[in-house]
């Protein structure tokens, strides 16, 4: 008996193991399908391309993109960050509109609590309006590369959005200029320490203030604008009160 329950257990292992790699490769042959070829030559119909796009890999897999056409050129770019980094893409969209919460659950909630004060979603649809034609006309043929991508591969587009079960949302000219003003407050992490010196350069004067914080004269000329500095303290936002 106790031969035959080691048999067992050791028959169920191998059974689920065997399920296991045949899951993984299957996965990993339906992922594979959304990549370009990195070698060799390949002829692809993308329907949506404005015109015949030359996609060459280096000896580093990054590709090299030509054509005659400004959109195609857009076009291939918006389909070449899909099929390669869409997740990503779509978790800075959802990071910058505070949508988080949706795939982490309570984990998330403060990220969208911020996110939504600052209202990163709402500069982007101000940007929007002020674009011009051929701004417009860019980000709209971009987005069109990512959901042709999207249209081709849907979940399969990357391992993440299948195993997460998202369904991919089309990609829109305002989701470009989200992330665009999410890296732009990614990029402001002294905007704190700088209204804090401008205070303190107002209570202290500008002689006092520079000593204090060991500034040579060039470093004042350099970074001490002309003007009026902010008199009132910078307040930290309480986000529980959100």
């Amino acid at each position: 008996m106790i031969r035959r329950g080691w048999f067992l257990a050791l028959s169920l292992g191998v059974a689920a193991l065997l399920l296991m790699v045949l899951g993984l490769t299957h996965l990993r042959a339906r992922v594979g399908a959304s990549r370009l070829p990195e070698r060799g030559r390949s002829i692809q119909a993308i329907e949506g391309c404005p015109a015949l796009v030359e996609i060459l890999f280096d000896g580093r897999r990054a590709p090299h993109v030509y054509s005659g056409s400004d959109s195609a050129l857009w076009f291939a770019q918006g389909y070449l960050h899909a099929r390669d980094r869409f997740f990503q893409m779509d978790l800075t969209r959802r990071k910058a509109n505070g949508r988080l919460a949706e795939l982490f659950g309570t984990r998330a909630l403060d990220d969208d609590r911020k996110m939504r004060v600052l209202r990163l979603e709402a500069s982007a649809r101000r940007q929007s309006a002020l674009l011009t034609g051929y701004e417009r006309r860019v980000l709209e043929t971009y987005a069109a590369g990512v959901n042709a991508a999207l249209q081709q591969f849907g979940s399969w587009i990357a391992p993440e959005v299948w195993l997460l079960g998202i369904a991919p949302e089309p990609w829109t000219v305002e989701d470009s200029l989200v992330s665009g003003v999410l890296l732009q407050l990614e990029q402001s992490w002294a905007m704190g320490e700088e209204l804090k010196r401008s205070v303190e350069l107002s209570r202290l004067g500008r002689d006092r203030a520079v000593d204090v914080w060991g500034w040579t004269p060039a470093e004042a000329r350099a970074w001490i604008p002309p003007g009026e500095p902010i008199t009132e303290p910078p307040r930290e936002y309480d986000w529980s009160s959100v």
